[in-house]
């Protein structure tokens, strides 16, 4: 999926649909979440945004102010991935998955990042796992959000999207799918 060379383009799947939430009584709620994709983004510096994961994304601010949020992705001045989760705060709590989770990689290269994201919760859970897979290497890492994460009554969609911000180069994202499971 290829965006334009218009500032702010994106590239990417948005489901408008609210599939999921973690659920505020027993027995309620609950996902399982997973993405792969290639990011093949723009030649290395320019400015992008990214977000793998559940909420509300939109093309034209960065994914850590979005309220009611779970997600891997970039503000437009990061070089790695973060994996990230907003309550309804000013800006995300998000951990830097390191060198080894680039989120930019230059057009020109024959070798991409290829990521697979998960994200689940139980029912009515007081966490939400996280796990991403680089699998054109051996990088891989977990964790859990516990804190600033979206409210267990919020209806979440799913996205994988790139935006161009104000650059006027256009954002690639190779996707090679997605899929949810709610109410686990």
């Amino acid at each position: 999926m290829t965006g334009t060379t218009a500032a702010n383009s994106v590239a990417g799947l948005a489901s408008t649909l609210l599939s999921v939430w973690r659920g505020n009584a027993a027995g309620a709620g609950g996902f399982f979440w997973w993405g792969r994709s290639a990011l093949n983004t723009v030649a290395t510096g320019n400015a992008m945004r990214s977000a793998f994961g559940l909420g509300g994304f939109t093309a034209t601010v960065e994914p850590d102010t979005i309220a009611n949020t779970a997600y891997f992705g970039c503000k437009t001045t990061d070089t790695t991935l973060h994996a990230c989760s907003n309550d309804s705060s000013a800006h995300a709590n998000c951990a830097d998955l390191g060198a080894s989770y680039p989120c930019r990689s230059d057009t020109s290269t024959t070798s991409l990042p290829l990521y697979d994201f998960y994200l689940w919760a139980a029912p009515d859970a007081a966490t939400i796992g996280w796990a991403i897979y680089r699998l054109d290497s051996a990088a891989n890492t977990s964790g859990s959000f516990s804190s600033q994460m979206p409210a267990n009554n919020v209806q979440m969609t799913s996205s994988m999207l790139l935006n161009g911000a104000a650059t006027s180069a256009a954002p690639i994202l190779h996707f090679c799918g997605m899929g949810i499971v709610a109410g686990i």
